[in-house]
């Protein structure tokens, strides 16, 4: 299969006039239609770009304007990028109303940005400075996944193996279309995007942020099972594993991850970590076998799911087990958790063998008097945010404040703030985040540019936490003493 990487890019000049709009509606549907969007994909980007046209030319120019403004349509395989870029008049994204469909037959403000919102994978807005400013909508591409689901479900269902010939290998680009469908018959679409999109998956293993092992048996074109480590720095996250659901009964499960540990040791590795399903235990007793420690119960991070093949369903928002594990010794770090959580840390800190140290004093300590660096991540698949900050300056709490209240009017359903745990400043910082409306998670040794990560979570969605099933003692205890600050902070 020969997969299209090329970018095709087309640009238009608008005039600020709303007797544009229908031409306009009307190039954007037919490029969206020679892309290989569907009818509803077609109508659901004409209604978004609609929107952010109409605003630009209500809210941003004087009646009578002679301005120009610009559209610029970025395709690929996988997505479609369409990008307004206009020196209008400036605004605060954050205070656009935030419609609530629960409160629909009280006020409909806001309603056209909830519904652009809901049309698209993302809208991002950015301030260019004297160039004015930016919105950029983002459609993915969904044909690529029909194709795959419309392929494996032609394909007969195969009885239960026990004895196969396979390998484990390294990925190479011709597995991308297999270890797609190896994905689908596992747990149909619960996984990250990138294992179902060709261009995405060769393309991270080219560059290096992603390592694939790839099971492959010796008469057979289909994938038998998929692994991959996701890299950042020290530390690696085994991001996906999976394998088809009649080999459950082997023992490729387990040698795929032994495979998936003998390449982490190779690379000199701090440790490792994994996010595991709490729906199910299946993913969590793996990590045990793995040798990883529970550390952290990050709520609502997945959005609910039918995973296929398994006699497992939740209509609820899915919550992961955050688990760790070190490969190597180091000398241990100062941390400055709150006093509150000093006790919890210590326990998680113990369990994971990771050696540290506590300061005498639990005082907070000021922020720095340089800028505050943060970086602010999007999982559009997920609707969650992870808000990272890696330098604090006098101005941390505002930030947390603001890009907190950005995501809320987003609808994003759960955001993750991360701490540096080794700074001072943390002790005051985890008091502000909570007075916000963040509360613990958990804590990942390495996981913020190699520093040790305080976790935080700020929920705007229910919890059934009557759902959330755990395969160890120890997390159990973590669950605890989330659910209790979660009742203290209010959620």
């Amino acid at each position: 299969m020969n997969v299209m990487t090329d970018l095709i890019s087309s640009t238009l000049l608008l005039p600020t006039r709303l007797d544009h709009l229908h031409p306009f509606l009307a190039y954007t549907r037919e490029l969206a239609k020679t892309s290989g969007f569907s009818n509803k994909e077609q109508y659901e980007l004409e209604l978004a770009v609609e929107e952010i046209f109409t605003n630009i030319i209500q809210h941003g120019f004087e009646n009578n304007s002679q301005e120009t403004f610009q559209v610029t349509f970025e395709i690929t395989s996988t997505k479609i990028v369409v990008k307004f870029s206009e020196k209008g008049l400036p605004f605060d994204p954050a205070a656009l109303p935030h419609y609530s469909p629960q409160q629909a037959t009280e006020t409909t403000k806001g309603l056209g940005i909830y519904l652009a919102q809901k049309f698209v994978d993302d809208i991002t807005f950015r301030y260019l400075g004297r160039n004015g400013k930016e919105t950029i909508l983002t459609k993915l591409l969904r044909q690529q996944q029909t194709l795959i689901q419309d392929a494996v479900a032609e394909a007969p269902m195969n009885k239960p193996v026990t004895d196969v010939k396979y390998q484990i290998r390294r990925f190479q680009p011709e597995d991308a279309i297999p270890v797609a469908r190896c994905a689908y018959r596992a747990y149909g679409y619960s996984y990250a995007d990138h294992v179902y999109d060709p261009a995405q998956l060769i393309e991270q293993n080219n560059s290096g942020s992603l390592v694939s092992l790839v099971v492959r048996a010796e008469d057979d074109d289909e994938a038998l099972g998929y692994g991959d480590l996701r890299l950042y720095g020290e530390i690696a996250e085994v991001e996906s594993i999976f394998i088809k659901s009649e080999y459950r009964s082997t023992r490729i499960f387990h040698k795929l991850l032994l495979a998936l540990l003998e390449e982490s040791h190779s690379r000199n590795l701090f440790g490792y970590f994994c996010l595991s399903v709490t729906n199910h235990i299946i993913s969590q007793k793996a990590a045990r076998f793995m040798g990883l420690a529970d550390c952290g119960i990050l709520l609502a991070f997945m959005p609910e799911t039918d995973f296929k093949s398994m006699a497992v369903q939740s209509h609820h928002r899915i919550s992961v087990a955050l688990a760790f594990r070190t490969f190597k010794d180091r000398m241990p770090v100062t941390l400055y958790p709150p006093a509150g959580h000093r006790e919890v840390i210590t326990k998680i800190y113990s369990a994971l063998k990771v050696p540290f140290v506590l300061p005498d004093c639990t005082e907070s300590v000021p922020a720095c008097q340089e800028a505050t660096v943060y970086n602010l991540e999007f999982q559009s698949d997920m609707n969650i945010a992870i808000l990272r900050l890696t330098a604090y300056g006098p101005d941390a709490t505002a930030i947390i404040r603001e890009q907190t209240t950005q995501c809320c009017r987003q609808a994003i359903d759960a955001i993750y703030l991360y701490l540096d745990l080794q700074h001072p400043a943390a002790i005051d910082l985890t008091v502000e985040a909570e007075k916000i409306g963040f509360f613990f998670a958990g804590v990942l040794p390495a996981g913020l540019e190699n520093q040790d990560t305080l976790i935080l979570q700020y929920l705007n969605t229910p919890i059934a936490w009557e759902d959330i099933k755990l395969a160890t003692p120890f997390a159990h205890e973590l669950l605890a003493y989330i659910r209790q600050e979660s009742d203290r902070i209010g959620h």
